[in-house]
């Protein structure tokens, strides 16, 4: 047998139980079991094959970024925020009031910052809510973005992987 890549073996199989499935392989096909096992096979080898980088396109709206704690590329744009909505500031807002601000342009950004604290003359519960802060700032200073990119994989460093 001919050595192949793991994305042809995937090929060729998915060509194979397709096959299966239309009738095409007669009288006998490939059978109950084997073709469990092969299906099995199949599924491992997809779960295990490299999965190919994303592909840099186009900027992309800011509320689908994940808001988990992955650094992303963010645009930002200080003037994009009303940062009061009627009589309250937004989430935005509140951040900016006491920190400082990014400058626009792109920056590496991170989610989270969100705070609890009590206000010691009234005693009242103060929260702030998470937002977008520049990665490596402590959450200190705030962002505003309005799209973003995800983060290239970095590059392998010399001694790595061996």
């Amino acid at each position: 047998m001919t050595d192949m890549t793991p994305e042809q073996w995937i090929a060729s199989t998915e060509s194979l139980l397709d096959m299966d499935r239309r009738g095409i392989l007669v009288p006998h096909g490939i059978g109950g079991l084997a073709r469990d096992l092969l299906q099995d096979a199949l599924d491992r080898t997809r779960r295990a094959a490299p999965q190919p980088a994303p592909v840099v396109g186009e900027w992309q709206d800011i509320s689908t970024a994940p808001r988990d704690g992955t650094a992303i590329i963010g645009w930002c744009v200080h003037d994009a925020d009303p940062y009061q909505v009627t009589d309250r500031l937004t989430d935005y807002g509140c951040h900016a009031e006491c920190l400082s601000h990014v400058p626009d342009g792109a920056h590496i950004l991170v989610w989270g910052g969100g705070d609890l604290d009590i206000d010691e003359y009234s005693g009242n519960t103060l929260t702030w809510p998470d937002w977008w802060f520049r990665f490596g700032g402590e959450f200190e200073e705030v962002a505003n973005p309005t799209h973003w990119w995800p983060l290239p994989t970095p590059p392998a460093l010399a001694g790595e992987g061996k």
